[in-house]
């Protein structure tokens, strides 16, 4: 496939399950394959993401790079995962 959809793929994963798929994820996009993910857990894939977007109220609010969309994602009742970090290269799960 060109495009692999994952629905919340890190729910009921401990530390090492996450660490596993998100690296399998990372693979995948190495390989050329675009992965959609939903989450509500953005800190698991920050740093691997070309694009986000936050849906609010059924409604997709923001939608751009990591970078565009950050600093308004907290209006929607999203965590920010990098307000108190350095850079989004430095939100990951795999170092």
């Amino acid at each position: 496939p060109r495009i692999i959809f994952f629905d919340e793929p890190f729910t009921e994963l401990d530390f090492p399950g996450v660490k596993d798929l998100l690296q399998r994820i990372v693979q995948l996009k190495e390989n050329g394959i675009t992965c959609c993910i939903v989450t509500h857990d953005i800190s698991k894939t920050l740093a691997y993401a070309d694009r986000m977007a936050c849906m609010f109220e059924g409604e997709i609010v923001l939608s751009g790079t990591p970078e565009e969309c950050l600093s308004d994602i907290e209006n929607y009742g999203i965590r920010n995962p990098i307000k108190k970090i350095l850079s989004i290269g430095d939100c990951t799960w795999l170092n």
